[in-house]
């Protein structure tokens, strides 16, 4: 913002912006264009292509030549398709040209609207201000700088443009045409060429090319800060031509509402601000962009209203600071003179009740490459809690003409903030500007003291820190309401489904679970892959081989010690004998948090038939297994259906040596019903889609075994050496290894 200065008169407080200059900021540079042969050679990306902030593809020339894009890290919301989209920055400043190469798409030109216009009273006989502010589609009635002189009667005035109806008659004083008067503005213009004729009149004449509408910029001021926040993207990738000319913006496609309150000398009057803000919120704006002030306190006393409303319609203040080195803290108990107003307006006695409307307000300094505060720039002081800093020395921007300019000063800061407020409004559009103020809050670069402090308030901007989650990511169950309330979120870090060998590797590639959200402390939705959340055990859920059996008659008794685990049994003959087992799980799985679910039993079945014929031993089993459970609130698992697994084992041995083939328990048939939150609505609500996972493990394992058993009718030594291919239903799992020994006792 360049340097304020306020000036008082009978009818209003007018608000002024200075020329180039004044106190190290608000100066305009002219961009020298890079030489057409050194274009092929030119890599203004060199210093941002090692950071891993920045996705390669947006390291386009045009993006990297502000300098500041990059550091912002503004690329991890265009690497996510978020770019503004959709969203509404109301410029309440000198206008925008709207017909900049670097603007023109973005620029909402029938809505632009001037609150500096003029019109000509005919009972007065005087020019007066245009307090209703004359909108897009109509020639603006204005004064003009040169008009033409030496009139003895009245030139004819020509409008030619895309509109039609307009005519306008010549205001002469003292033989020059100082202004005109429009009899009818006519309908549809966005430009016009203006021709004050010379003939029949000893006058010299003159054509006024490219009149536009309201809200077009006569001064350059608010065309660099539209730039800024939303300069339209030229270059899709690296590879499309550069012309060494073209910007970007922050949000480069978000859309610009020109609202003009400050003349072709950077100055305004307190109501036409109002006016503006009041207009702004009538158009739906997100965002207010005032990079605009005064130190006069009383500047706005009147004005609380218009700004009250704004917030209550929630949309977002982002106001420059200011320019005049101020601490803005309390002197002799007043702040008049110390800050920068509006920026300051909310700590004013009264106007505290502005930080409690939906929409945010943000006061923006500047800081420069290094970091550091800017000499000029106003520090955070009572603000802040409410201050950010970002870079306001040397931006490059668009100005008029198509030229682009090198601009210093927090006017130039403050957009950086208002085009990223509009990324993260598009993402998350359900959440309060004063959230997404908070959240750029939250995530700011401590500088300055630690903590939030007098200079830098809450520090440096970073769009990437922004947009990452803050707090611990939580998952909301349809069955909890699928409202995102802190009660209802359970959190992802104590969200597992641990997963035996029996069920395997079913789920590893769930695409639903692939493609679930969950939310952050601010309800923001993030993309999680849940199957990252399931392990896979490699032992199965019930293994009978590895009980202890006792035998009491033709009853059989077994205990794992280990697993703390009972098997009962029954020898149906010499050859065979049956044996059962249970526990409390589904199948050796166990789930908790989003993966929780209740009243799992799961029962088991092994006919085991041998024979032996001299020293020849043959042994086969059939195993079975049958498991159920519940769902349960706020788990994303929404329904069980009985899970039966089926294994067995074909064993062969010479004097006690022998080989084997094993097929463990593994699930055959069932099925896991989910309901996975994918997104978020506006209103709050979670959108689910529903994913039945069949649960057949058709990656089973297969056990190949050497083994020795030792022993006779009341005891048995047994040792084996085994290989297991697909271990755990593992699809991706080398062969696995395993000794083991074991000794049972019969009575």
């Amino acid at each position: 913002m360049k340097r304020s200065m306020v000036a008082a008169s009978l009818s209003a407080i007018t608000l002024m912006i200075s020329g180039c200059g004044g106190g190290g900021g608000g100066g305009f540079v002219p961009v020298p264009t890079n030489p057409s042969d050194t274009i092929s050679t030119y890599d203004p990306c060199a210093e941002f292509r090692d950071d891993g902030r920045n996705a390669d593809k947006y390291l386009t020339a045009e993006y990297c030549r502000d300098k500041y894009l990059g550091k912002l890290g503004v690329s991890t919301a265009y690497s996510n398709g978020y770019t503004g989209d959709g969203v509404t920055i109301a410029v309440i400043d000198s206008g925008i040209d709207m017909d900049n190469y670097d603007i023109s798409d973005n620029a909402l030109k029938a809505d632009a609207i001037s609150y500096t216009s003029k019109y000509y009273d005919e009972d007065d006989d005087e020019v007066k201000d245009n307090t209703d502010g004359v909108s897009s589609d109509k020639i603006s009635t204005i004064n003009l700088a040169d008009g033409g002189s030496g009139y003895t009667s009245a030139p004819t005035i020509t409008i030619d443009g895309d509109g039609e109806g307009a005519e306008a008659v010549a205001i002469i004083k003292d033989g020059e045409v100082t202004g005109i008067y429009m009899k009818d503005y006519g309908s549809g213009y966005t430009t016009a060429t203006i021709t004050i004729d010379n003939n029949g009149t000893d006058g010299d004449g003159a054509t006024i090319k490219n009149f536009v509408l309201g809200g077009y910029d006569d001064y350059g001021h608010g065309t660099s800060v539209a730039g800024i926040a939303a300069g339209v993207k030229q270059q899709e990738d690296e590879n499309d031509t550069y012309d060494g000319f073209s910007i970007m913006g922050v949000a480069p496609d978000a859309d610009l509402l020109a609202i003009k309150v400050l003349d072709d000398r950077g100055r305004g009057e307190t109501w036409q601000i109002e006016k503006g803000i009041d207009y702004a919120v009538d158009q739906g704006a997100q965002i207010l962009n005032m990079s605009l002030g005064t130190t006069d306190a009383d500047a706005f006393a009147d004005s609380k209203d218009h700004f009250s409303d704004a917030l209550a319609a929630n949309s977002t203040f982002v106001i420059a600071a200011g320019n005049d080195g101020l601490d803005c803290l309390e002197v002799d108990g007043s702040l008049d003179g110390q800050c920068s107003f509006p920026a300051a307006l909310p700590w004013l006695d009264g106007n505290e009740d502005l930080l409690d409307g939906d929409g945010g307000w943000i006061v923006v300094g500047s800081v420069n490459a290094d970091k550091t505060l800017s000499s000029f720039s106003n520090k955070a002081g009572v603000t802040k809690d409410n201050y950010l800093v970002a870079y306001g020395e040397g931006v490059i921007s668009p100005t008029l003409n198509d030229a682009q300019s090198y601009n210093t000063g927090t006017s130039f800061a403050a957009p950086f903030v208002a085009g990223a407020m509009a990324l993260m409004i598009e993402k998350y559009p359900h959440l309060s500007g004063k959230d997404v103020a908070q959240i750029f809050f939250d995530t700011a670069e401590d500088l300055g003291e630690e903590g939030v402090d007098d200079v830098y308030g809450n520090g440096l901007i970073d769009v990437y820190a922004a947009f990452e989650p803050i707090g611990d990511l939580g998952v909301i169950s349809a069955s909890s309401g699928g409202i995102v309330t802190d009660s209802s979120k359970v959190t992802a870090t104590s969200t597992s489904l641990k997963i035996s060998g029996t069920v395997g590797a079913t789920l590893i590639s769930s695409q639903a679970l692939e493609s679930a959200v969950a939310f952050d402390d601010y309800g923001r939705d993030f993309n999680v892959d849940l199957t990252q959340n399931i392990s896979y055990g490699k032992t199965t859920a019930f293994d009978f081989k590895k009980f202890f059996l006792m035998n009491y008659g033709d009853i059989i008794v077994g205990f794992n010690k280990s697993e703390q685990k009972f098997t009962v049994g029954y020898k149906t003959t010499k050859n065979s004998k049956i044996l059962f087992g249970y526990d409390n799980t589904l199948f050796g799985s166990e789930g908790e948090g989003s993966f929780g679910f209740k009243n799992a039993n799961s029962y088991y079945a092994s006919y085991i038939y041998s024979k032996t014929v001299d020293d020849f031993q043959l042994s086969t089993s059939l195993d079975y297994g049958l498991a159920v459970a519940d769902s349960m609130q706020n788990s994303l698992i929404s329904h069980i259906g009985n899970l039966h697994a089926m294994g067995g084992s074909i064993r062969a041995s010479y004097k006690g040596l022998g080989i084997g083939y094993k097929i463990p328990l593994t699930t055959v048939s069932g099925d896991m019903d989910f309901l996975i939150p994918v997104s978020r609505n506006i209103d709050g609500t979670i959108n689910y889609i529903s994913s039945s996972e069949n649960m057949n493990n058709k990656n089973f394992q297969r056990d190949y075994s050497l083994f020795y058993e030792l022993g006779g009718r009341d005891s048995r030594l047994f040792m084996e050496y085994s290989i297991s291919q697909n271990y755990g239903g593992l699809v991706s799992s080398p062969l696995y290894r395993n000794f083991s020994l074991n000794y049972s006792v019969y009575f």
